[in-house]
């Protein structure tokens, strides 16, 4: 191809043919110049195809990060109707002694000393502006 064009080339030369050489000129810019467009829109798909895959990742990573939350959540709601239901036998046996039994009242007891912390999983997606590779507004 490089060949057959520098064959048009010096023959447009030798012939004085200087608007011709001209216009060929300009098209061998155009074709060079509609290459890199090319390139550089191909490059452009890849980078994109790129972000989504790496989007992907993060929803994933989101999604267990925030299943974990939720399973450690409903531990500590458990945990918490648990001190209330000791609480509210403990006042019953308050209110009626004769009901109460002792190794009931320490094992109620026993269930208030309970520490019930929520500590989530934090990510760093604000953090490190990663947040904003997700395109969905909602989830966004």
């Amino acid at each position: 191809m490089l060949r057959f064009l520098r064959q048009i080339r010096q023959r447009l030369l030798t012939d004085n043919k200087f608007s011709k050489y001209l216009l060929y000129a300009i098209g061998e810019i155009l074709l060079v110049v509609i290459g890199i467009v090319i390139a550089l829109q191909i490059d452009n798909w890849n980078e994109e195809r790129k972000g989504r895959i790496e989007e992907q990742i993060l929803l994933r990573q989101l999604k267990e990060d925030y299943l974990t939350n939720l399973e450690q959540l409903d531990s500590k709601i458990a945990t918490r109707k648990l001190l209330i239901r000791s609480s509210k036998e403990l006042l019953t046996y308050y209110d009626n002694p004769d009901s109460a039994n002792r190794d009931s009242v320490i094992s109620r007891l026993g269930n208030l000393s309970l520490t019930v912390t929520y500590d989530p999983i934090d990510n760093d997606l604000v953090a490190s502006g990663k947040i904003n590779m997700i395109q969905n507004e909602k989830l966004n």
